[in-house]
């Protein structure tokens, strides 16, 4: 349903004039986006949301354990071969676990995060 501007409550023709020229604008630009309170409301709720691409890795006395997405991709970018799922989880060498961290943090821009654990 689409109510006429001259019938709508807060219907001001000084307040909607730069409305009507920014439209003008707009489509003498061919630009054809949403309005700007849409762009705006997307970003910040873009914002809020966290991201999907996260690496948590407990590190023990001789291997890490990683938990996150896709790490099997990960692990071949890296480069290693010397993996083991365990319980659900991937396990690699424990003096590998920095290059998979700098290279999911550096390269994939992952949020990292890091726990010693006593196994």
């Amino acid at each position: 349903m689409t109510i006429a501007r001259q019938d709508h409550p807060h219907w001001i023709p000084e307040a909607w004039a730069h409305l009507e020229q920014r439209r003008a604008e707009r489509r003498a630009a061919g630009i054809t986006f949403l309005p700007d309170w849409c762009v705006r409301q997307d970003r910040r709720a873009a914002a809020a949301r966290p991201s999907p691409r996260t690496l948590h890795v407990e590190v023990g006395r001789f291997s890490a354990w990683l938990d996150g997405p896709d790490i099997t991709a990960l692990l071949d970018a890296v480069g290693i071969t010397e993996r083991l799922r365990d319980h659900g989880r991937w396990m690699v060498p424990a003096d590998r676990a920095d290059d998979v961290m700098s290279w999911a943090e550096w390269r994939e821009r992952r949020i990292v995060t890091c726990a010693d654990v006593d196994r």
